[in-house]
This record gives structure tokens, sequence and C-alpha cells, in this order.
């Protein structure tokens, strides 16, 4: 049973990819695909055989913008499985978000789906298409934040950029320690607030839930989420931007949030989950050492999240290493890059000496240069 459900949650991977074809190829040649909805949902209706289900998934791409499904709960039996969550997607017509629990049964024949079963809360996303009707028509300037929008979601900048006026006014109002904060003028500086945007955040989720459009300005309020890098904590907090235009550009822009709450998410918290964590390995010299952080630096993990801080010393035969990490977790995703260099490079690290971290005092900071002897040399 366990092995229909790593099935399923295998579809679900492929869905969140894009990867129509390796749901269709999980299909018998008879599949029923069943969602009983009102017709005007272009993904309603049963079909039957895996190229008619495929109309099922090109009807969510015509119509949803953003889709996030969420399964949190399956259950399962000898040939069958049943799932549970949310699925949320940003209607195209309207750009109304519906957010709607779920709920979907596959029954299986000889390992493959042979029955589908959706159950959703399809009201949710008549009224939303049917909103469109109330709405004489959405202005091409709102079309054009949309657009903006769903560039930034698929983290598309130069289409954002493209609607942009050379002489653009792009201002995110906070304190001079949030990167991204700060006037920008011109197209380039405001690359630099998307560049600072990505170096900060992971995991960023932008909801927009209102538009208002008047003239050549363009309102709109949502919600922003994203993960701060450097502390791996949740900032979340309402937005609101405001769109100038002039001859269908973008000429000044101003985005607005809880600037507090930034603030408090870039503040590391002095938790009992730090550690201080010391090698000694065997058959690390200089070179080897040089080599690693090379390495590292290709393969995106020479600043790590979570790592508080490092030092390599000892001597240049016999190099020792300590860092001190603000998490067991962000240390751990941190060792799956590692290892494997380590082991090509057969260096053992033995058994670290890992202990609570408790204090830390940071004086004068040095980079390692090309040998430990250099450190007083390349202070900084």
């Amino acid at each position: 049973m366990s092995d229909l459900i790593d099935k399923i949650k295998d579809i679900y991977a492929a869905f969140g990819r894009g990867d129509i074809a390796t749901i269709l190829a999980s299909l018998t040649d008879d599949i029923s695909w069943e969602f009983e909805a009102p017709a005007e949902l272009s993904w309603s209706g049963i079909r039957h055989a895996p190229e008619e289900a495929a109309g099922f998934f090109d009807g969510i791409a015509a119509e949803h913008a953003d889709p996030n499904l969420e399964m949190t709960e399956f259950f399962a039996t000898s040939d069958a499985v049943a799932a549970f969550g949310r699925y949320q997607a940003t209607v195209k017509a309207t750009g109304i978000r519906v957010d709607t629990p779920v709920a979907h049964y596959f029954k299986f024949r000889e390992d493959k789906i042979a029955r589908y079963i959706n159950v959703v809360n399809s009201g949710g996303f008549v009224e939303a298409n049917r909103a469109a009707a109330l709405r004489p028509q959405i202005s091409n300037l709102t079309a054009t934040v949309q657009e903006i929008y769903a560039a930034f979601g698929r983290g598309d900048v130069a289409t954002i950029l493209s609607k942009l006026a050379d002489d653009v006014v792009w201002e995110s109002e906070g304190p001079a320690v949030i990167s991204f904060s700060g006037i920008r003028r011109g197209k380039a500086e405001a690359r630099g607030f998307f560049e600072a945007l990505g170096a900060d955040h992971s995991n960023p989720q932008l909801t927009i839930t209102e538009y208002v459009a008047s003239g050549d300005t363009v309102m709109t309020i949502g919600r922003y989420t994203a993960t701060v890098n450097a502390t791996g904590k949740k900032f979340d907090s309402p937005i609101a931007h405001y769109w100038k235009f002039r001859d269908g550009k973008v000429i000044r822009y101003v985005g607005l949030a809880n600037t507090a709450a930034a603030l408090e998410a870039l503040q590391r918290t002095a938790a009992p989950s730090a550690f201080t964590i010391a090698f000694n390995p065997k058959g690390m010299s200089m070179a080897k050492y040089a080599e690693v952080m090379r390495r590292l630096e290709l393969g995106g993990g020479g600043k790590p999240a979570g790592r508080l801080f490092h030092t390599c010393y000892g001597p240049e035969d016999a190099l020792r290493v300590l860092d001190v990490w603000a998490s067991m977790e962000q240390f751990e995703r941190f060792g799956a890059i590692l290892m494997p260099i380590l082991v090509s490079l057969e260096i053992d690290l033995g058994k670290p000496d890992i202990q609570p971290q408790h204090n830390g005092v940071f004086g004068q900071y040095y980079e390692l240069g090309v040998a430990p002897t250099s450190l007083a040399a390349t202070a900084r």
C-alpha cells in the first residue's frame, strides 16, 4: 500500500514541475478521469484515455496562474489511494486567487491508474470566472501589472524590466539594513532590487488579491512571504504596490510592506540549537582545503545558510576546522554537499566534537589567503 502512495506522490511531484507526460504515462489506456463541475470550467468533465485526460491539464494551464497543490494526507488499500489537501490558483480572467480544500481518489489496475476522481470547491472557481462579467474590462495597465507579477513568479526579471520606462523610479520603503530597500533610478538600478531580493530570500510567494486602476495608475493589495536566507526565518507581510504609467510603461513603482517584520526576520535568534563543531580531519593539507573551498563555491555551498562562523587553522599538512552553526538541520543540509567532495579528495573528517554554543565574541575579521601565515597580511 505504501508503494501506491509513493506512486501518487510521484504524480503530484510531476504536476508541480509541469511534467504532464509522466502523469499520462502512469494511466491505463481506458482511464476514466473524472471532475464533475459546470462546463464553463474548461478542465471539468469525464475523460477517457490518456489523450483526453491531457485536456484536464490543458484547461488548468489555460485558466490558472501560479497553481499550488499541497496534499497533506494519504490513505491506501490494496488497489486504491485517497488523498486530501489544498489547491490554490489565480484565475487568469479576473486575477482572483482561489484557495480550496481538495480530495482525490485513484484506482489502480496492473500498477497503473484506471480511475481518477477530483472533488474540489468548483463553485469558488465558477464565481471567480464569473466576476469577469462584473468587470466591464480589465484595463491594459492592470493587465501589464499582472504580466509583471506573473514574470516575478517565474523569476523572469528581463520581462519585468521590459515593462519599465528607461527613467523609471523604483521605490521600496524600508530601513537601509534591508538590502532591497531604497530608491533606485533607471532600469539598471531597478534590476538591483530583484538581485538583492533573490540573494536574501528563498521560496518567495507573492499573492495579489486586489487591483484598483484609474487613469494612468494601478494600486494592488496582497501578501508576500519568503524565507530569509541569513536566518532561516519566515518573512510574512501584507503588501501594497503603487504603479504609475507613461505611454504604457512603468515610470514609478512604490512597494510598501511591514518592514518591522522584515527587520525581525533578519535578526538572528540566540537559540539553544546553535552549536560549535570542531573537526580534526585526516589528510587535509592546505592544497586540499583550498580545493574543497573551490568546489563548494562552484556548487553553491561557499556561503551556506545557517553557518555563523568558519575558520581553518593548524599545521599546513594537518589542518583543522571549526564552525559555528545556527542549527543541526542547516549543518546537515550543508553536509550533503560537503561529504562527496571530501570523499573524492580522500579526506577523513573523523569524529567531530559538537558542543552547544553559548556566546560568541567576534573581533577583526580575517580572510584566509594562500597559506595560514598570510592571515595578518589579508586582514581587513
